[in-house]
């Protein structure tokens, strides 16, 4: 069994988003009307700031989602199951703690001192099978539904491997037996590890019946947790033989050694027996994290789907694809709020450095659809690269190494009241997203600048976004700063757009062709 921390997210490298990205974009206010507890969407929205970088495990993302849009039940099973055993941890520490308590209390004779022992093994042992059964239910509720979702499939497989496979089955048998007679052994039979050395390095106990279990070769499913208690196959040769003295004592033991050789030979099992069942709580632990962000999606889409807003999965390229390619997006913030779904406009958005385009300029009247557009197209990328669906008609999206948003505009009071000090906080924004520009990055700004002269603040920006280019990144701007426009008006690489203006054309963001 491989020892790799089970996860429905993805283990690979991640992308940086900007930690005001989200709320630039109005997610939190998005997520609002979904529900669930406060922990649970700060873990949704910090999930997000971190997409992965790997292709395969964003499509693993979309394929979790597309099966708990299909099998709602499956979800709420699994957060059940997933609920009782994030809290197998918290009990046992509260009993062990409390075991602890009265031993340190009952100190004393070696009987007292043997029982105590005893009981801690029978409590670890307990809650080892708890964990088994656990996992054993996880497997079954997963092997139950039909799905093809490889994240899925890993967990499925990862907890039958853990509890219901031979060595595990042979793992909670030997569990099971402690528990229920460990208080009424009479005799133990124990066995040694050695090193390579051959000297005498663990004691444990292998029965406590009157007959003692023969020797068992290692399975080949090494790496199991069942292995700890059989010999390996790979030991050496036979111990050499011990001093004619030794011999002597080993062959007559007194009480006191008795009693040292069955208290080592328990405290190491109890050891063995606590190893296991901790590794599997921390191996499985973080799946139940993984499934509030998997809720959060599935509630998103299901308010979508109750509002009649059809949404597709994007397809997904690689990081030097370099594109943003989406066909009738709408804006998901106004579908889930707006009275009438019909009257939300959807947009196309086009930008893809390998065709040579590197950023996108808007302009247009105020309240014409320009920061709605810009917002749409963000949630749509940022909630592409972690696999969630998007209300568009088609679209293809490649990963992005970071994404870093600094919207501006005149609605959004900074913390300094004057042009001045509003150009300072923005310009040193802009300082630390320029930090962590990189290939593939993209970059949303919303009426950066707007506070000084036009020209100035043209003059300012110019040089930022070709910065951005150089770098290898995209950036969409929209903005008052008409100066820009002339610029790049015969500047290849960066497309030019404004908000419609006509009432046939209301919010819509169409080529920009005219110079006023």
């Amino acid at each position: 069994m491989e020892s790799h921390k089970i996860s429905l997210l993805g283990t690979g490298d991640t992308g940086e988003v900007g930690k005001d990205t989200a709320e630039s974009l109005s997610i939190p206010r998005l997520m609002r009307p979904l529900g669930g507890e406060g922990a649970e969407v700060s873990f949704f929205l910090e999930t997000l700031r971190h997409p992965p970088l790997s292709v395969e495990e964003i499509r693993g993302r979309q394929a979790v989602i597309a099966t708990f849009v299909s099998h709602p039940s499956m979800l709420r099973e699994l957060l059940v199951l997933f609920d009782e055993f994030g809290r197998i941890k918290g009990n046992w520490d509260a009993e062990r703690s409390k075991s602890f308590t009265l031993r340190r209390l009952n100190t004393g004779d070696a009987t007292t001192e043997f029982y105590n022992a005893r009981l801690s093994l029978q409590l670890n042992a307990r809650y080892l099978k708890i964990t088994l059964l656990r996992l054993q239910a996880i497997a079954q509720l997963l092997a139950k539904y039909r799905h093809e979702s490889a994240f899925l499939l890993d967990l499925q497989n990862a907890a039958h491997a853990a509890s219901l496979s031979p060595a595990a089955q042979e793992l909670y048998a030997f569990a099971d037996q402690i528990e229920g007679s460990i208080l009424e052994a009479v005799s133990y039979d124990m066995e040694a590890e050695s090193d390579d050395e051959v000297r005498l390095i663990h004691l444990f106990l292998s029965d406590f019946r009157h007959t003692s279990l023969s020797a068992e070769k290692e399975s080949a499913e090494s790496g199991t947790l069942a292995s700890f208690f059989r010999r390996a196959s790979r030991q050496k040769a036979a111990p050499a033989p011990l001093p004619p003295e030794e011999l002597s004592a080993y062959m007559t033991p007194s009480a006191d050694l008795r009693h040292a050789l069955r208290m080592e030979a328990i405290g190491e099992t109890d050891r063995r027996i606590t190893h296991a069942a901790r590794a599997l709580l921390s191996r499985f632990g973080d799946v139940r994290r993984d499934l509030y962000f998997y809720q959060r999606a599935i509630s998103y889409c299901t308010r979508m789907a109750e509002r009649g807003i059809s949404m597709i999965y994007p397809e997904i390229l690689p990081e030097d694809a370099c594109v943003i390619r989406i066909k009738e997006l709408r804006d998901p913030l106004l579908l889930s709020e707006s009275s009438r779904t019909d009257a939300v406009v959807a947009n196309d958005m086009d930008l893809c450095r390998a065709g040579g385009i590197s950023g996108m300029l808007i302009r247009g009247a105020n309240s014409s659809g320009k920061t709605v557009f810009l917002r749409s197209v963000g949630t749509a990328v940022l909630f592409a690269l972690n696999g969630l669906p998007i209300p568009a008609a088609s679209a293809e999206i490649s990963v992005r190494r970071s994404m870093h948003t600094l919207f501006a505009s005149a609605e959004k009071e900074l913390s300094t009241a004057s042009s001045a000090g509003r150009f300072e906080e923005e310009a040193a924004a802009m300082a630390q997203i320029l930090d962590s520009v990189s290939q593939s990055s993209l970059i949303l700004l919303n009426e950066t600048f707007q506070s000084t002269a036009y020209a100035e603040g043209a003059a300012g920006i110019a040089p930022i976004l070709e910065h951005i280019s150089l770098l290898g990144g995209s950036f969409i701007f929209v903005t008052h700063l008409t100066e820009l426009f002339d610029t790049y008006r015969n500047t290849p690489g960066v497309r030019l757009a404004v908000s419609g203006s006509d009432p046939r054309t209301r919010y819509k963001i169409l080529p920009d062709t005219v110079k006023e």
